[in-house]
């Protein structure tokens, strides 16, 4: 379907789709609609349906974890499912996010799908996504359910922010 490493660039924030037929791709979206099952991506000549999706910040394993928390003041994690369409709007914005906020924040993912992040989804309270944790200061803060508006997410980190100050 796609030629090897062909990369689609229509945003500065890069969305990965593994695509019916084994190929995987690389691209920036114009714009997504989600369907039961399926992310029609729209913006590109054509429509592709995805079969799995992989957010763009860094992937956080679970041996990484308490030493990301340790080296950020706000450390700010996305708990998803790459079945999940409502997570790749979350994605979307908090890497836009991260770019606003670079040296000041760490934004990264932890899939829930994994066995090795069940016992961490249990110790946060994660009963649904998508989900956002945030680490303050070492400690945990907040954890954010369901689906936000960028605005809303920008208010939650101007406030996480503040709190690592004091």
């Amino acid at each position: 379907m796609f030629p090897e490493g062909m990369i689609f660039r229509a945003k500065d924030c890069r969305t990965r789709y593994n695509l019916h037929g084994g190929n995987s791709a690389q691209m920036d979206v114009l714009g997504e609609t989600a369907l039961p099952g399926k992310t029609m991506i729209t913006g590109i000549q054509g429509n592709f349906s995805a079969v799995s999706w992989q957010p763009s910040t860094t992937k956080v394993l679970p041996d990484e974890f308490g030493e990301v928390i340790a080296r950020h003041n706000v450390a700010i994690f996305h708990f998803y499912a790459s079945w999940n369409r409502y997570d790749v709007t979350i994605d979307r914005q908090l890497c836009e996010i991260a770019d606003v906020y670079k040296n000041q924040i760490f934004v990264g993912s932890i899939d829930i799908d994994d066995e090795k992040n069940w016992e961490r989804c249990k110790e946060l309270r994660i009963l649904n996504l998508p989900a956002i944790a945030t680490f303050v200061n070492g400690r945990h803060f907040e954890t954010v359910l369901g689906l936000s508006s960028k605005e809303s997410l920008i208010r939650h980190v101007q406030q996480w922010l503040n709190a690592a100050r004091i």
